[in-house]
């Protein structure tokens, strides 16, 4: 299967993908980007010792990687509305906690 989620503790995620994000925001230049979010697989950060530590370490709770997901999401979607002047769009399952909505991911 090929429905492996990237990996939102290591600091090379966020790197990769904000700087693809910037790069395509110069080739596109609508004023919304779409973040997907749409049915994440948990399961390979389950069997993830690294991540199931961290987690631990940043005080979520063992299995909660809806949370982990959620914390993706702020951090792309912050650097999208902050740097690059983009109102985020995503799927719903983005929204299903309200503290995400108040993160500028609409």
């Amino acid at each position: 299967m090929d429905d492996v989620p990237l990996d939102p503790t290591e600091p090379l995620t966020y790197q990769v993908v904000l700087g693809l994000l910037d790069e395509l925001s110069e080739l596109f230049p609508d004023l919304y980007l779409h973040l997907g979010g749409d049915e994440v697989k948990y399961g390979c950060w389950n069997e993830s010792a690294s991540i199931k530590a961290w987690m631990q370490e940043h005080g979520l709770a063992a299995g909660d990687f809806y949370s982990l997901e959620q914390l993706f999401f702020e951090k792309v979607g912050g650097f999208v509305t902050a740097q690059l002047g983009r109102q985020v769009v995503a799927w719903e399952e983005v929204f299903f906690d309200s503290s995400v909505s108040q993160s500028g991911l609409v």
